[in-house]
């Protein structure tokens, strides 16, 4: 009935559907992109070849479920306690904080169990990466606050706050985070802004690369741009001698490196760019193994039009087309397979593992934090913390 009675008005005002349709393509595009192909992805075989590891009842256990939602990361003390970032619902409203947020610490017993507690509330942010750094403070990126501090006591102190100018552009959607030995704090800005209205799928296909990677020195103050034009920057990790830092190109599937010493230092190379899918959070273990989160697989069709500026122009006008899964409203099926992996690599770029298929309810993988015997999964596509119980891994 309405088709017939849009074709009716069409055909009344002297236009057709070819005319609509040259109509939409001279409607200008909200953006203006660069075209992009990805490297092929590297093949499923091997280390990478699909597993159910996630879903091992044998290995794995959820902790918190009901109660620790979208913790995107995880850190842990000096005494064995974990700390989640927690939000009884994120970003509800465009330009203004999760609802709740706050850090919780969770505190394990003997006997097998926990108990969760909350450590500070957060009002008008949302937590997302955590770091310890060398006098106990954690340091949080919290999106609507910036960089932040919060001493084992509770109390939150602003580093780098959110909308401070650097160079030339303010700081917005605080996200992944390394601290040096020397104190400095590697971190990166996701995107210009904390509460984007842009959905997510108009970076991604428009691939103009508005994140950055930024070291900031805790005792003067200054910070410097070290990489300008991340796709979405996200985890950061620096090398076991400090002679690079490592950033996670989320939206191009790769791992970027920025030398800091020797003859390289002030350059900048891809260290890899075949990944099965979206970097999130990096993570450095005791034995210099690196944990990366994906947190969700290539997108095929995206891939596709973001190599044409041209097709890129005209999906930014519609961008629900190329969404993908809605992790917000994904089915609870436990039999559904659920978006993101993680990976063990060393720093040679070799992956020694893969673990696949978390569980729907954790669709979207954020981080992977090793603590003893365990490996801890986070995900900002719903809750709780997974934790997965490791064989030996040289």
């Amino acid at each position: 009935m309405k088709r017939g009675w849009l074709l009716k008005l069409l055909s009344l005002t002297g236009l057709g559907l070819p005319s609509l349709g040259l109509g939409f393509v001279l409607w200008p595009s909200p953006i203006d992109p660069v075209p992009f192909t990805p490297s092929p992805a590297l093949p499923e075989t091997g280390v990478l070849a699909p597993n159910d590891a996630l879903r091992d009842p044998d290995r794995t256990q959820k902790i918190g479920p009901d109660q620790l939602n979208y913790p995107e990361d995880i850190a842990f003390d000096a005494q064995g306690r974990m700390y989640v970032g927690n939000r009884d619902r994120p970003n509800a409203v465009i330009g203004s904080g999760d609802v709740n947020a706050r850090i919780d610490r969770v505190t394990f017993t003997p006997d097998g169990g926990y108990q969760i507690e909350e450590f500070v509330n957060l009002p008008g942010g949302g937590p997302l990466d955590l770091r310890f750094d060398q006098a106990g403070d954690l340091l949080v990126s919290s999106w609507g606050q910036g960089l932040i501090a919060v001493s084992p006591a509770g109390q939150v102190r602003p580093i780098v706050p959110e909308g401070e100018m650097i160079e030339g552009r303010p700081y917005g959607y605080s996200d992944g985070i390394a601290i040096a030995t020397d104190g400095k704090i590697y971190h990166t800005q996701g995107t210009d802004d904390s509460y984007t209205q842009q959905p997510p799928v108009i970076s991604f296909i428009a691939n103009t690369g508005p994140g950055r990677l930024i070291v900031t020195d805790p005792d003067t103050g200054n910070s410097q741009v070290l990489i300008d034009d991340l796709s979405f920057g996200n985890g950061v990790v620096l090398a076991p001698d400090e002679s690079y830092v490592l950033v996670a190109d989320q939206l191009r599937y790769r791992i970027l490196r920025y030398w800091l010493k020797g003859e390289k230092a002030g350059e900048q190379d891809i260290w890899i760019d075949s990944l099965p899918g979206m970097p999130h959070n990096l993570y450095r273990d005791q034995k210099n193994r690196i944990w990366v989160a994906l947190n969700r697989p290539r997108v095929g069709l995206g891939d596709q039009i973001r190599a044409s500026r041209f097709l890129a122009q005209q999906v930014a006008k519609v961008p629900f087309l190329v969404t993908g899964q809605d992790v917000e409203n994904a089915v609870l099926d436990e039999s559904t397979r659920g978006a993101g992996s993680v990976l063990a690599m060393d720093f040679d770029a070799n992956i020694l593992l893969s673990l696949q298929n978390p569980p729907i309810s954790m669709n979207t993988l954020s981080a992977a934090v090793l603590h003893q015997e365990y490996v801890y999964i986070g995900t900002i596509g719903g809750g709780p913390v997974l934790r997965y119980r490791l064989d030996k891994l040289d």
